[in-house]
């Protein structure tokens, strides 16, 4: 099977959409990336297309950002190492930067799963915030709690790259609560990003 021409964006937005639903299926799509890209069958600027960071603009709707490569694109300042479940805030402020794929249209609605470290009181407050405003809150009682904070946004209308800020209350090392010898000052934990067309599960 021979690939189309490099300049076909239907043919790109086609094999796009086939490898969000394949990766969404089986839950693997980082793999199905990984496995794409290896495909002789693409042409080798569709295979940068896919693969996450070989171009400026690699997101759409219906992909899924979880611990690993993909995840690792995204993140701006104010990110420890990522571990097998996500990646934890250190300090009071983390950046996001999410660079859409040109041919997305319309509003995508983005979605991440954030969990909390608690400081010694038991609680904790986060904060989602878009060109400098609050797009939402959470509140935290527990560490094994994972909520779910979403924003709709226009990637055209933020110049195709969308830049978000993560902001908590109290951040607290796991040393001053004298659970380790670990002294970064956590706060928030990042568990994954969705992206999906507001009004679809």
């Amino acid at each position: 099977m021979t690939a189309p021409p490099a300049g076909d964006e239907a043919w790109r937005h086609d094999v796009l959409r086939r490898a969000a639903g394949l990766a969404q299926r089986f839950g693997q799509r980082d793999s199905v990336h990984a496995a794409l890209l290896s495909a002789p069958l693409l042409a080798p600027s569709a295979r940068d297309l896919i693969l996450p960071g070989a171009t400026p603009g690699w997101l759409c709707p219906g992909l899924s950002l979880g611990p690993g490569m993909a995840m690792q694109r995204v993140l701006g300042r104010g990110w420890s190492e990522i571990e097998d479940w996500g990646v934890w805030m250190e300090g009071g402020l983390a950046h996001l930067r999410l660079p859409f794929w040109a041919q997305t249209r319309g509003a995508v609605r983005v979605s991440l799963a954030i969990r909390a470290f608690l400081p010694e009181a038991g609680h904790q407050e986060v904060e989602l915030l878009f060109a400098g405003a609050c797009a939402a809150r959470a509140s935290f009682d527990s560490e094994n709690e994972v909520k779910h904070m979403s924003l709709d946004v226009d990637p055209h209308h933020a110049g195709l790259v969308v830049d978000l800020e993560i902001r908590t209350a109290w951040p607290t090392s796991p040393r001053e609560r004298g659970l380790s010898s670990d002294d970064r000052r956590l706060s928030a934990g990042l568990c994954r990003i969705d992206l999906a067309c507001p009004g679809n599960p």
